[in-house]
């Protein structure tokens, strides 16, 4: 059975990244999140997780409230990189770094 990563290893995963892939990454979090909330009002949550789990490369053995729940936890922690991100570049820019 494949296990979720922490949120911590997630960001941690995207570390290496310039601050705009970081920013893909999380809109891609957010289109997640946004497919399932709308899946969710139409009551289709649970056919859209089945489709993907026909579709994947690897199982998706978890349900669809886990991985949404899951992609919001990862998202802030996304979210905190982009903001250390920042800073770096903005401290570059100054000619402080």
């Amino acid at each position: 059975m494949t296990t979720l990563i922490s949120p911590d290893e997630y960001a941690e995963m995207h570390r290496d990244m310039s601050l705009e892939e970081i920013a893909r990454v999380r809109d891609g979090l957010i289109k997640d999140i946004r497919h399932y909330e709308k899946l969710k009002r139409s009551d289709k949550a649970e056919d859209a997780f089945e489709l993907t789990r026909m579709n994947c490369d690897h199982p998706v053995n978890f349900p669809p409230s886990m991985q949404y729940e899951h992609n919001l936890s990862c998202l802030s922690a996304i979210c905190e990189l982009m903001a250390e991100k920042w800073d770096e570049q903005l401290l570059k820019e100054e000619g402080r770094s």
